[in-house]
């Protein structure tokens, strides 16, 4: 459902959806001046307010362009929900996956994925996002079994029926490595590791 919202917020305004530009497509929804770099309302790095009776969305002067850049789609997504009037269990988990599919749709991923295979530098340049937004996007349009384990976070990604073991392990498996895993670590942040499936 929320592959194909991220594919209508892109039609509804007349752009095409395999030449992805959130920032335009921000701004054809809410207006030219719907993104704000420098002070914000709130303390958090980025945030979706409403000013005289417009959308904002702010985004703090500290943020790498990089960062920013999925902020902005992440805080566009939590309008898209209320535009959508979906109901979803946790919006801040949905507003980070179709953060990304605005960013990267599905079908200018794949054509990505033709053009550079699992390169994930290359794909990620391509989107303007960071190496881990580019493998969380290879675990949610191909269905590719995978875990990104961070400091603070473990996130997996691929069909609903893998079944991944708990954090616990999958943090031991990222230091240690496993057998049937690939580790790749990410370039973003080096304490981040990719724990990627062979199985396909």
């Amino acid at each position: 459902e929320l592959e194909g919202i991220a594919d209508e917020a892109y039609r509804m305004v007349g752009l095409d959806v395999e030449r992805p530009n959130i920032t335009r497509l921000i701004r054809a929804h809410l207006g030219p001046d719907a993104i704000m770099r420098g002070p914000r309302p709130i303390a958090s790095p980025a945030a979706l307010v409403r000013v005289d009776g417009k959308w904002r969305i702010y985004l703090a002067s500290s943020l790498p362009p990089l960062y920013a850049h999925f902020a902005k789609a992440h805080e566009f997504a939590h309008w898209l929900v209320d535009h959508f009037a979906l109901v979803v269990q946790d919006e801040e988990r949905a507003a980070d996956y179709l953060g990304g599919a605005l960013q990267a749709p599905r079908t200018a991923f794949r054509g990505a994925r033709r053009a550079f295979g699992e390169d994930l530098c290359e794909i990620a340049r391509t989107f303007g996002m960071t190496q881990t937004g580019a493998a969380l996007r290879l675990g949610e349009v191909e269905h590719h079994p995978l875990a990104v384990v961070a400091p603070t976070t473990v996130r997996v990604r691929g069909p609903e029926e893998w079944v991944w073991p708990s954090e616990a392990t999958l943090r031991g498996w990222a230091r240690s490595g496993a057998p049937g895993l690939r580790k790749v670590h990410l370039s973003d942040d080096s304490r981040r590791v990719l724990l990627v499936s062979d199985a396909s």
